[in-house]
């Protein structure tokens, strides 16, 4: 999956880069071209984060449902169909547990949250059914980071802390369809498939030594939008 993941959203940046490089060569196309800003929210389901500490002792941390709000700026590009954009999103997910899987995956009632921040360059395809719907598919590559706040509830703090996050690469797929409100609006309804790659969780915030690596961060998130032509 991850590898798949990655050869995807490489595959979409590289077209993306391209597709502006080209782009003050072809004029929009009538009726669907030129810019717009898209701004969205929606629910966030995360698979469990999971990492190696010392070596030696697997962490599973699970996360409840949570939120997903973000905005998005973008622009058709060689044809009327092919659209890039520069997305900015963020995820909250309230934490429920972490589990030793080293030790008969032994658990921990843990309190707190772990945030998630994304800039992504996305290419997204639309299909133009001529009657006001346009299904899309596509997605994007860049930035995320993962921001944990996660103690022990009645335990340890020096044992359990999750309190640093790292900047690690990260990427999405998405599918969802486009309804024409008026000429210059639409509602987007999608699903996106957001991931994290190798980001570093620190345990016992304040010593740099002890952390959980390899933390890679999975999310499906339905979301809801708008979006506005320019």
């Amino acid at each position: 999956m991850k590898k798949t993941l990655l050869m995807a959203v490489a595959a979409a940046a590289l077209t993306l880069a391209a597709g502006e490089a080209r782009a003050a060569d072809y004029a929009p196309a009538e009726g669907h071209g030129g810019w717009y800003v898209s701004v969205f929210g929606g629910v966030a389901f995360q698979e469990d984060m999971t990492g190696n500490y010392f070596g030696s002792t697997n962490y599973s941390i699970d996360l409840d449902t949570g939120y997903l709000v973000g905005v998005a700026v973008g622009s058709t590009l060689w044809s009327d169909n092919v659209r890039g954009e520069i997305e900015f999103s963020y995820t909250n997910q309230d934490v429920n547990k972490v589990s030793d899987e080293s030790n008969n995956g032994d658990s921990f009632d843990a309190e707190g949250d772990v945030s998630q921040y994304f800039l992504l360059a996305n290419l997204w395809y639309d299909w133009h059914t001529g009657m006001g719907l346009t299904p899309y598919f596509g997605g994007g590559l860049g930035v995320g980071w993962i921001d944990p706040n996660i103690k022990e509830v009645d335990g340890d703090d020096d044992f359990l802390d999750f309190s640093k996050g790292q900047a690690a690469l990260a990427g999405q797929l998405g599918v969802g369809v486009k309804w024409d409100i008026t000429d210059d609006l639409a509602l987007d309804v999608g699903y996106r498939f957001k991931a994290i790659i190798n980001s570093d969780l620190s345990m016992r915030g304040d010593d740099d030594n002890d952390n959980l690596v390899g933390t890679d961060s999975y999310t499906h998130a339905v979301q809801v939008g708008l979006t506005l032509g320019l």
